[in-house]
Parts: C-alpha cells; structure tokens; sequence
C-alpha cells in the first residue's frame, strides 16, 4: 500500500511451503491418460521454478475452472445451457459459488438451486473442492520445524494472484466480472475494504 501500511492479512512474516512448480498449470498443459487416470501428464515448462509456491498451480487451475471451463462443459444441450457466459442469467449462481467457496464451510455442500443450470455449476464447485482437498494435504507435508499455516491464509495469495490475472482473461465479460467480484472477496478478506 503506498502509505507504507500493510493489510492486517498480508501484514508481517507468513511461512508458506515452496516446492518445484510448473508455474503455467492450466487446463491446456494438464491431460490425463484413459489407462492411467491417477497419473496425469504435464506439458509446457517455460514458467518452471525449482522453488515456487506450493500451492500456486492449484490456485491456477481453480481459477481456470471457474472462469474458463465453468458453464462451458461439452456435450450440454444449448437449451440447458442459455448463458455459456455471454450473459447476465449465470452471475448470481457464479457468484453464490464463489461466496460459498471463500466461506471457512468451503468444504461443505453447496446448495446449487436457481434458474439456469445449476448442474454445470454445482459440476465446478465439486471439482474446486477436490483440487483444494488435494492442494491442502500437499500443503500440510511440512518437512521441517512446526505445522504448516492454516491453509486458506497461504492459499489466498496464490488465488487472488491468479484471480487478478483472470480479469484480463479472454474470457466472455460475465465471466471477467466474476473475477472482479471474486477479487473483491478476496481483498476483503485480507483485511483491504
């Protein structure tokens, strides 16, 4: 902050686990062979760190679901499918998405009522909450010295990094407000009103 004041939820030190990163993990460097599901290959290295932030790939990948595959699930009917993003009638499902996936209750059901289709959507929200159950035991392999931070305080830098970029995204408007309004959650919950 220019004043030279901190948000109270960045402010002072945060351990956080660093491991090797791929740095670009989006649904496009991701495949997953039918013979092997549990055994997925990766492509495209050139954002590589040996020492990147443990949970940034998986903050990417989120960020992916819910503003660039979300609603857009091949396959569906155009007549259950009326918005694909390009207009308003998804946004207040998205976003009641969204509020439910900032909650402390993130792990809990998600009631996925509404016009629309909430299929697709309660479809993304079970897909989110697998990929942080799995970033959260990666994050809780600490090698060393005490446990690791709660994992939503070193989670949320990495999503709101990766949210912040998904405003520029190429994505249609509906979902690009979706970012916007996700990293306004975000930024009040580090303590930036």
């Amino acid at each position: 902050v220019g004043d030279g004041t901190c948000p109270p939820g960045l402010k002072g030190k945060l351990p956080m686990v660093l491991s090797a990163a791929h740095g670009d993990l989006n649904s496009r460097n991701a495949f997953l062979w039918e013979e092997y599901p549990d055994q997925p290959f990766l492509i495209d290295f050139p954002m590589f760190q040996k020492q990147g932030h443990t949970l940034q790939d998986f903050a990417r990948l989120e960020v992916e679901i819910k503003i660039v595959l979300m609603d857009q699930q091949a396959g569906t009917a155009v007549r259950a499918l009326p918005a694909l993003g390009w207009t308003w009638a998804q946004l207040a499902l998205w976003m009641k998405l969204e509020d439910h996936l900032l909650s402390k209750d993130w792990e809990g059901d998600f009631a996925c009522k509404g016009r629309g289709c909430p299929e697709n959507v309660h479809l993304s929200f079970e897909l989110v909450r697998d990929l942080r159950k799995q970033a959260r035991g990666v994050q809780q392999q600490t090698l060393s010295g005490g446990g690791p931070p709660e994992f939503r305080d070193e989670y949320r830098p990495a999503l709101l990094y990766h949210t912040l970029r998904a405003i520029t995204y190429s994505a249609p408007i509906f979902k690009r407000l979706l970012a916007v309004y996700s990293a306004s959650r975000l930024l009040q919950q580090v303590g930036l009103k």
